[in-house]
């Protein structure tokens, strides 16, 4: 209902339902004193003292995620009691263990001055609280990794993995040497290289993929997508985009595919040219069979490579 829509209540009526409603706190039933803090709400009632009323009965009742989105709504009203709802929203979010929501909240906001210590000292135990958590999920996470390596499970090594990246924790010794091992799948290599890359790992890493070998810093090499020679190669691509929007979508899932099963071993950006020609032609064939046209030795070359890393990345991951 929006604010010109609604029907304000009666003097009397108000006063009748407020006085049930604390009533009804006092008894404890905080199912019907919700039920009619809804009511005067809803009858365009703003009393900041109702609205604390929802929230405390949402909190009893331990529907803490209402009483979050409640107060989100109530916050982006920007009226006068903004700050009072601001306290109790961090409170909410700190009882529901978001620790990151708080961090980031805190960071977007205008704090007062005078407020600013409170606030400062909520921000350390957050963040302190965050990495705790954060650190022993990342233990337990790299104890069940360590047994899945050895039993060879791919796709549970390549889940483990973007699981550990999420909690933006720094990759151990024992992850790194996986960029080494013949054991270890390239696709799984590259989802370690990526969490390297993403905390800004600055030694160099060993990798080997294919029988190539390279000796790298993850945190001077550009992400997959930014990558100069992924980069040229869909430059080469883009005229088909207009002209055939469905070969365009089906070159660019390969050409994604063949780029992250390699990484960080890619071509040079001077072969960018001939690998777009090479996807554009694998794609054709596979959309409308063979093409009458000679295909010289070269782009034959990047063709099985492309094919052969496909297969390579369907054997972990959609498999």
């Amino acid at each position: 209902m929006s604010d010109s829509d609604r029907i304000i209540m009666l003097p009397g009526l108000k006063k009748s339902l407020e006085q049930k409603m604390h009533a009804c706190i006092e008894d404890k039933n905080y199912s019907e004193a919700l039920s009619i803090a809804n009511e005067l709400i809803e009858h365009d009632v703003q009393d900041i003292n109702i609205n604390l009323i929802k929230l405390s009965c949402l909190t009893e009742l331990n529907r803490l995620e209402d009483a979050v989105s409640f107060i989100e709504d109530l916050l982006q009203k920007q009226n006068k009691h903004y700050y009072s709802y601001f306290e109790i929203y961090l409170g909410l979010l700190y009882e529901t263990e978001q620790y990151e929501e708080i961090m980031h909240t805190l960071d977007e906001t205008e704090i007062p001055e005078a407020s600013k210590p409170v606030f400062d000292d909520l921000y350390r135990i957050a963040f302190q609280t965050n990495e705790k958590l954060k650190l022993a999920s990342a233990k337990e996470l790299i104890s069940e990794l360590e047994v899945v390596i050895n039993t060879k499970d791919n796709l549970k090594q390549w889940n483990l993995i973007n699981q550990l990246r999420k909690l933006k924790v720094m990759p151990p010794n024992d992850i790194i040497r996986l960029l080494k091992l013949d054991i270890i799948h390239p696709v799984v290599k590259t989802a370690v290289f990526s969490w390297l890359n993403e905390t800004q790992y600055q030694d160099k890493v060993e990798i080997i993929k294919f029988d190539q070998n390279l000796s790298i810093s993850p945190a001077k090499t550009e992400n997959l997508t930014s990558h100069p020679v992924v980069k040229k190669t869909i430059f080469y691509l883009t005229r088909i985009e207009d002209e055939n929007p469905s070969l365009y979508t089906m070159i660019e899932e390969m050409l994604i595919k063949y780029f992250y099963v390699n990484y960080p071993i890619l071509p040079e950006e001077s072969e960018a040219k001939q690998i777009a020609e090479a996807l554009e032609i694998l794609c054709r064939q596979s959309l409308y069979g063979e093409i009458n046209e000679e295909i010289n030795n070269e782009l034959k070359h990047y063709m099985k490579d492309i094919e052969k890393s496909y297969k390579v990345y369907f054997e972990v991951i959609e498999s």
